[in-house]
């Protein structure tokens, strides 16, 4: 295995917002604390040190959460180092996919694992803990149900799909973790990793647990530790913002107004509702929504609330109370004494609405980290692009453009047929003002006349292009592949395709090569070339 790198800005994976963001645009500066680079992060330590955190509860969370894997890797070590006050985590959180979901998952981790790693590397006086924040409570089922694997497409047939989504049995995965099985073959890295499936996704776990497992039999031996938030306790650090949050409805009010700032010049990224708070229950996850006469409904049920019962209910029964996409952020910086959450361009654009919010909070508000991007291509491929003439850092491109480049290279003829166009066109006009002396009336036919020869020359024009392409063939079907390659089904290959196929091909190595590679604060691309 190789690798090479290539800048974002040059491919059109970028994002126009995070360009700007990453290099400091004058237009962003008050929508977040600290400007991505390394040397801020000091800053943000001892900001920081500033905002309390009921640490002990924590840890006992943590200890309980991960009972299973706390001999390996150190855990139960790394987990009581929360005690201390001079102890930060680098955080990251994600969806709960089908083996993790797509490329970038893993992506995110190493980056929070590495940039933790730095920290630990930098700082004698504190520790760096890297976490895995599950977003256990999300319930947009469809989202995650289906994992793309080479060229198919495994979707998870679950009719119960309601409620939390980490709260769902796996046994009905059962099916596709067998189908996965198949596809992944016999070899040494295929048996490897279908034991880590089985392992992982057998019956009796939630999703939430299953996706755990996976996490730490990755990465463990990195020392991240993987947090589940729907967990009572930690609920009830987070009761008083979200009694705000139903009877003032200020992350509404505030992120709207930071909304409205950020539209100037981009499309903001989440819509606040008035009450963004779910209430959740045994599979149900729905919206609070205030009727305004001190009651309120659930959205979809025949559920309803008076003031007073749901006072009552945020002090006895917090788990019942789920933040969306607004209040996430907000809920995971009360919990955590985080200096640094790392996240893709999504992300990144979902929390620059949201500083306001946190200020009004008084809640600590982290540096942005862009997460790593890569991409994974194999050697043949790469042969293919150099002998149709496409350069390695030149596969960031759509297909129509991968095209013309190569029709630019191989053809050195000029197969225009403008410069006799206008010619035609030259000629015909004289001869219109020589027949205007004869007969006024006979311009219309020759511009008739006129129009049909230019015609002609375009279609001849069409068929000489057609017959370069047809000469090309090879070279144009490479362009082909390679956007299926880099931008399968019109999706850059990291949000698109399964961790799976580079696990099959490089085993823990593979995982080992990411880790030593992938650097944070990097914008540049990450190719990997897989023999």
């Amino acid at each position: 295995m190789r690798h090479y790198k290539v800048s974002l800005s040059n491919s059109n994976w970028k994002n126009n917002l995070l360009e700007d963001y990453l290099k400091g645009s004058d237009f962003l500066k008050s929508f977040y604390q600290y400007d991505p680079k390394f040397e801020n992060l000091f800053k943000a330590i001892e900001e920081r040190k500033k905002f309390p955190v009921q640490r002990n509860m924590l840890v006992d969370v943590l200890l309980e959460q991960n009972k299973d894997f706390l001999i390996a890797n150190g855990l139960a070590e790394t987990i009581q180092l929360f005690k201390s006050e001079n102890t930060f985590t680098v955080t990251t959180g994600h969806q709960l996919g089908i083996a993790g979901g797509p490329l970038f998952f893993i992506y995110k981790i190493i980056t929070t694992i590495k940039l933790a790693k730095q920290l630990n590397e930098k700082c004698s006086n504190e520790k760096f803990v890297p976490v895995f924040w599950m977003a256990s409570e999300d319930h947009d089922f469809a989202e995650i149900a289906s994992i793309h694997v080479f060229n198919n497409k495994l979707t998870w047939n679950n009719p119960d799909a309601n409620g939390a989504c980490g709260e769902l049995a796996t046994d009905s995965l059962h099916q596709l973790i067998e189908e996965l099985k198949k596809i992944n073959g016999e070899s040494a890295n295929a048996i490897e990793l279908n034991k880590i499936l089985s392992e992982c996704y057998q019956s009796g776990l939630t999703l939430a647990e299953a996706t755990r497992k996976f996490v730490y039999s990755l990465l463990g031996k990195y020392g991240i530790v993987v947090i589940d938030a729907n967990d009572a306790r930690l609920k009830k650090v987070f009761s008083e913002i979200m009694h705000d949050e139903l009877f003032n409805h200020t992350a509404y009010q505030k992120v709207v107004e930071t909304s409205n700032r950020l539209a100037e010049k981009y499309r903001p990224q989440v819509f606040p509702r008035e009450v963004n708070l779910f209430y959740k229950d045994e599979k149900l996850r729905e919206r609070f929504v205030d009727r305004r006469d001190g009651i309120f409904n659930v959205t979809n049920t025949d559920l309803f609330f008076p003031k007073d019962i749901l006072i009552d209910m945020l002090d006895k029964y917090p788990e019942r109370f789920s933040p969306n996409v607004v209040l996430r952020p907000l809920y995971q910086e009360k919990i955590l004494p985080n200096v640094a959450y790392v996240g893709g361009a999504g992300e990144i654009a979902y929390w620059l609405q949201l500083k306001s919010l946190f200020d009004y909070h008084q809640v600590f508000y982290p540096m942005l980290i862009n997460r790593n991007n890569a991409l994974i291509v194999s050697e043949k491929l790469l042969k293919k692009a150099s002998s149709a003439g496409i350069k390695d850092d030149e596969l960031f491109q759509d297909e129509q453009s991968l095209i013309k480049l190569v029709l630019e290279r191989t053809i050195t003829e000029d197969f225009s047929v403008k410069s006799y166009a206008e010619t035609v066109i030259n000629e015909f006009d004289s001869i219109i003002e020589k027949a205007n002396l004869i007969d006024a009336t006979m311009e219309k036919y020759i511009q008739s006349e006129r129009q049909k020869t230019i015609n002609a020359l375009e279609n001849i024009e069409k068929k000489m292009v057609q017959a370069i392409k047809k000469k090309n063939e090879n070279s144009l079907n490479v362009c082909k592949q390679i956007v299926d390659e880099v931008f399968p089904h019109n999706h850059p290959q990291e949000r698109e395709q399964s961790l799976i196929p580079f696990y099959l091909k490089g085993g823990v190595s593979g995982i080992d090569y990411l880790f030593n590679h992938l650097e944070p604060l990097d914008s540049n691309i990450l190719v990997l070339v897989t023999e």
